[in-house]
């Protein structure tokens, strides 16, 4: 096999381990929603330790990719910010077939991840919201001044 082909190989091997952990990541956003929706803290804290645990390794993988483009950009003899694993794989042409699929699955989950943590947030937002808005109720009807609340902070549960 050329350098070529073992370079590919292994930007192969990367997409796919990428792939792999936003597959996985979704699964946990997906998991985190339903355990918010339902009021589920054991469930929600670990699935926080879950993605914290999944995310620790962005600096190794960031530096990995960063010597994949570096080495790609050498071989095409370009800067190496301007490649793309789409352009890696036009300029592969059937040479990166293979990569091209992986590419197009991991742009897919990327996106649904994305949609997901948006989801997930304006899930958290409204609970925020809610629960605001019962505890102003409770001290309200317990002779606490609306306006009194303006500067009260927000109620939160730290640990999660």
């Amino acid at each position: 096999m050329n350098s070529l082909g073992a370079l590919v190989q292994q930007l192969e091997l990367y997409a796919k381990e990428e792939l792999d952990l936003q597959t996985s990541t979704l699964a946990a956003l997906r998991e985190q929603e339903r355990a918010l929706f339902h009021g589920d803290l054991a469930a929600m804290r670990a699935n926080v330790e879950r993605v914290d645990a999944q995310l620790s390794g962005c600096g190794s993988r960031a530096a990995r990719r960063q010597e994949l483009l570096r080495r790609f950009g050498r071989h095409y003899g370009v800067e190496p910010s301007t490649l793309t694993l789409t352009s890696i794989c036009t300029r592969l042409g059937g040479e990166g077939d293979d990569l091209s699929r992986i590419a197009a699955s991991l742009r897919e989950a990327t996106l649904a991840v994305a949609r997901a943590t948006r989801r997930l947030g304006a899930l958290a937002r409204m609970h925020a919201r809610l629960n605001d808005a019962i505890l102003e109720e409770v001290l309200t009807s317990q002779g606490v001044d609306r306006e009194d609340l303006q500067g009260c902070g927000a109620l939160l549960d730290a640990r999660v």
